[in-house]
């Protein structure tokens, strides 16, 4: 005799004295819903087996669920013209090369999260930006890191505080090697230089400086005039000033403004913003105190 097919996928018959022939052809050619059927439930509820000489209704299979598709990634534009970011952007193309920019910027890695805010890294500065930070490129080759107070061709350790554009902006921690960069931290005047936005350079000999301010001018010819190469004047050198430090003859302090739960006592802060920060720095003593002694008395 034979028996009612199993939940699991039927055998073959073998072969068989007791099995009529008529019952093996008769299983050969059942209905595939036959073969596929699932599994009775435990308390024996649900649809009915196959028996013999019987073809089990076809049951619809429940819908397989398609994958969810992945979000499109959006190519991400260059900065603003004329924004903030727009300066070392230029820098940032010169450094990568425009294939590496422009593939970042088509799979949408560009603003990446780089680096954990408070990461500390070992980088070589290659140039000097614009605003006078040193500009380093990290080990895979697509990302740069903008580092203050430093000069091109040192070796520092740097702490990242914030992702941007195709390039993190970093602390100054230290200087691993000089090399032959230039640097002379004797030549500092100012107990607030590394700390205060105010100044980029006073670690650099005054005859280094023009240079590095005459490189600024060339660079903001190339990337902002729009003209052919052939067609940019050359830049002349640097006028010196006569004075190296207290030569200043106007600026722009910023101050503090209080917060609306202020006390009474709450002490308003005039000076320059800390490097990197939003926060003003408290400038008692500088190369143009007089400026601030008359800020804070009309005020």
């Amino acid at each position: 005799m034979s028996s009612a097919p199993s939940a699991e996928a039927p055998r073959a018959p073998s072969p068989s004295a007791d099995a009529p022939p008529t019952k093996r052809v008769k299983l050969d050619i059942e209905s595939p819903a036959t073969a596929t059927a699932p599994a009775a439930p435990a308390d024996g509820a649900g649809a009915p087996t196959a028996t013999d000489g019987e073809s089990q209704p076809m049951q619809q299979q429940p819908k397989k669920r398609e994958p969810r598709k992945k979000n499109k990634k959006v190519k991400v534009k260059p900065p603003t013209p004329g924004g903030a970011e727009e300066a070392i952007y230029f820098d940032i193309v010169t450094l990568l090369g425009e294939d590496v920019v422009s593939a970042a910027e088509e799979a949408g890695t560009s603003r990446a999260q780089r680096f954990a805010v408070g990461t500390e890294v070992e980088l070589e500065i290659k140039e000097i930006s614009s605003h006078g930070d040193g500009l380093a490129v990290v080990d895979s080759g697509d990302w740069v890191v903008a580092v203050p107070f430093c000069l091109p061709g040192e070796r520092v350790l740097a702490r990242v505080y914030r992702n941007a554009h195709l390039h993190s902006y970093a602390d100054f921690v230290r200087v691993i090697d000089a090399c032959e960069s230039g640097r002379d931290d004797k030549l500092v005047g100012c107990k607030y230089f590394g700390q205060c936005s105010g100044c980029q350079y006073q670690m650099v000999p005054y005859e280094n400086q023009l240079l590095l301010k005459q490189r600024v001018v060339e660079k903001a010819y190339t990337n902002f005039s729009h003209l052919p190469s052939e067609l940019v004047p050359p830049v002349l050198p640097t006028i010196a000033s006569p004075k190296q430090y207290n030569y200043r003859t106007k600026i722009t302090p910023h101050f503090q403004a209080p917060p609306k739960n202020a006390k009474a006592d709450w002490e308003v802060r005039i000076g320059f913003d800390q490097k990197g920060r939003r926060t003003v720095m408290d400038i008692e003593v500088r190369s143009a105190r007089g400026f601030v002694e008359l800020w804070k008395n009309a005020h």
